[in-house]
C-alpha cells in the first residue's frame, strides 16, 4: 500500500485524526501550539516535560515523576482524559512558580490518542529544517 505524507498547519493538529491517518498509511507532519492553562512561563510548557513509558508517567523538567491520577468523580467532559501529577514534589520545588499556576502544583493532561500525537511532535521536530 502506498503512503501518502500529509503537511498542515496548527489549526489542523488533531490526535484523533492523527489515529486515522495511522489506519489509512497517511503519514502527517503537523505543527501544534504548546499552550497550558497549567503552565505559569512558556519554558514549562507541556513540550518540556518528557513522558516515560515505563513508568506511564512524565517527567518534569527538575527530573521528578507525575504519575498516572484517577479522578474520584469523572466529568463527561474529560472522559477518556489521563491526568499526571505529583504534588508532593511540587510542594518542594524552588521553580513551582515558573511551572504551575495550580496551587498544588502541575498537572499534565493527556487527551484521548496521546501516543498519537506524540509520534506526529517527534516528526515534526524531525522535519522541521527539511520543510524550512
Amino acid at each position: 500500500m502506498d503512503q501518502i505524507i500529509a503537511i498542515a498547519d496548527k489549526g489542523y493538529y488533531s490526535s484523533s485524526e492523527f489515529a486515522k491517518c495511522k489506519t489509512d498509511n497517511i503519514i502527517p507532519i503537523v505543527s501544534k501550539a504548546d499552550h497550558s492553562h497549567m503552565a505559569a512561563t512558556k519554558e514549562y510548557g507541556k513540550s518540556q516535560f518528557t513522558y516515560d513509558e515505563a513508568n506511564d508517567g512524565y517527567i518534569c523538567p527538575q527530573g521528578h515523576l507525575l504519575k498516572a491520577y484517577k479522578s474520584r468523580k469523572e466529568n463527561a467532559k474529560y472522559a477518556g482524559h489521563k491526568r499526571y501529577v505529583n504534588y508532593n514534589a511540587c510542594s518542594l520545588c524552588p521553580e513551582k512558580e515558573k511551572c504551575s499556576t495550580g496551587q498544588k502544583g502541575r498537572t499534565i493532561q493527556d487527551r484521548p490518542y496521546q501516543r498519537f500525537a506524540d509520534e506526529v511532535d517527534q516528526r515534526t521536530v524531525e522535519n522541521h529544517y527539511v520543510l524550512g
